[in-house]
């Protein structure tokens, strides 16, 4: 059946601008994230005290995110982790380059989100990326 699995590499380069966000906190759409990564950058907030934790890369290792799929056909069971980027690069490093592979559920699956909805993946997805197409929504959710 049809899904938004996607294989993405994402490319940070380095602008020598420390106030500059690689990614904005968010968590991810799929129903899990596979992160393979060198290069340190990637923080997840602590959903207790709501700090920054840095997750170092580990060599020969992967980071794997539970996503808001995941989250929603689980009963909360399992929770998305909030998650950014920052720009962090080695003396010298132009650029910070990271595979992920989102695992998606069917489009058509329907799951309940956390109000008590019930919506289909597709949706859930669209709807998402849809907030980071407006100002207002980008504006709210910047870290710095």
């Amino acid at each position: 059946m049809p899904t938004n699995t996607c294989l993405n590499l994402f490319s940070y380069p380095n602008t020598n601008n420390k106030d500059r966000v690689g990614q904005i906190k968010h968590t991810d759409t799929g129903t899990l994230m596979l992160l393979f990564s060198r290069d340190p950058g990637l923080e997840i907030q602590s959903p207790k005290q709501g700090t920054w934790c840095a997750v170092p890369p580990v060599e020969g290792h992967i980071v794997v995110n539970v996503c808001d799929t995941l989250r929603y056909l689980s009963s909360d069971r399992f929770y998305s982790s909030i998650h950014r980027v920052l720009p962090v690069f080695r003396e010298g490093q132009q650029h910070r380059h990271v595979v992920g592979y989102f695992f998606r559920a069917e489009n058509d699956a329907e799951m309940r989100d956390s109000d008590g909805k019930t919506i289909t993946v597709s949706q859930w997805h669209d709807q998402k990326y849809n907030t980071y197409k407006t100002p207002e929504s980008a504006k709210n959710l910047r870290l710095c």
